[in-house]
């Protein structure tokens, strides 16, 4: 029996076909990791998620608090650092010391150590021209003669800040505030009391350009469409005044003897070709106008359309009486 059960299994075949439709092919994954190892700052951090200077110099005496308390717990100290008092005014200028000394490392770093090491900045340096120094509080500044002067020292030397920044754009945009949004002169004469930005004014016209306020406040309003021209004044071929516009102006006083009288004037516009006709009018009367127009007519010809200019009552009244067209 097991004979014939070894005779009548059928040979099974292994070699089968990598091209067969029917094989189950095997998927392959390609991974690449984009991930450079280093971890973001975290006044970097700060830097990148604070909208205003007022806010990220607060957070950042917090941080300061919180470095100070390290310390003194490293040293085993009995002083303790209350985290939930108010901010003080010395905690603001130190954070704001910080973070300018901060963004200056990361921007002059090459200026920064030329200038500890040699006193002087590279030729190749774009602060070659403001003669930088270093203050006694780590901060890089412009030189100048101005040592002798009777001012502030942040005057003497104010601060250099790079032109693309964050910081550079939260110091402009808080001074534009506090300036009440005024222009770009004004926020430039603010900020060169205590700052010396490389290329200021590129740097404020970008922030006022994205100021929301005064974007909402100083947009030009819209303008109302003009509508078609009339006839009179688009077509060609008829003599000048075929169509006119007529309107009064004056008085002007003139001496007569002793005394002084008001004279007026009317003026005659071909709606065509622009010319100009004036005639005198001694009063504001009606029959004064209908002299004045007579005599138009009989120098120019009898126009064929008259538009009033001006709102005048004694031009309606005259245009209403028929002899004035005859």
């Amino acid at each position: 029996m097991s004979g014939r059960r070894d005779r009548a299994r059928p040979a099974v075949n292994n070699d089968v076909s990598a091209e067969d439709p029917e094989v189950k092919r095997t998927a392959q994954i390609y991974l690449s990791s984009l991930a450079t190892g280093e971890s973001e700052n975290i006044i970097d951090r700060m830097i990148r998620r604070r909208s205003s200077w007022s806010i990220l110099k607060r957070d950042v005496c917090y941080v300061l608090r919180m470095k100070l308390k390290l310390l003194l717990l490293a040293k085993k100290e009995t002083e303790s650092i209350d985290m939930k008092a108010l901010i003080t005014v010395s905690e603001l200028r130190a954070a704001e010391i910080e973070l300018v000394k901060y963004v200056e490392r990361q921007t002059f770093s090459e200026e920064y150590e030329s200038l500890r090491t040699n006193g002087c900045v590279k030729k190749s340096s774009s602060l070659r021209y403001l003669d930088p120094v270093v203050l006694p509080n780590g901060l890089l500044a412009v030189g100048g003669r101005l040592k002798r002067a009777s001012i502030a020292e942040h005057c003497k030397h104010p601060v250099i800040l790079p032109r693309r920044h964050r910081v550079t754009n939260l110091i402009v945009n808080h001074c534009h505030e506090m300036a009440a949004h005024s222009g770009r002169e004004y926020v430039l004469l603010l900020l060169q009391k205590k700052y010396w930005i490389v290329g200021a004014r590129a740097v404020i016209r970008h922030v006022l350009k994205n100021c929301a306020f005064c974007r909402r406040y100083n947009v030009k309003p819209l303008q109302q469409k003009m509508s078609d021209l009339p006839s009179a004044r688009v077509t060609a071929g008829n003599p000048p005044f075929t169509s006119v516009g007529v309107d009064l102006f004056g008085p002007f006083e003139v001496k007569q003897g002793r005394s002084l009288r008001k004279r007026y004037g009317v003026v005659f516009v071909c709606l065509a070709i622009k010319a100009v006709h004036i005639e005198i009018v001694h009063s504001m009367d009606t029959d004064a106008f209908l002299n004045a127009m007579q005599r138009f007519m009989c120098r120019r010809g009898q126009p064929t359309e008259m538009v009033m200019v001006m709102v005048n009552v004694n031009l309606y009244s005259a245009s209403s009486q028929k002899s004035l067209m005859r």
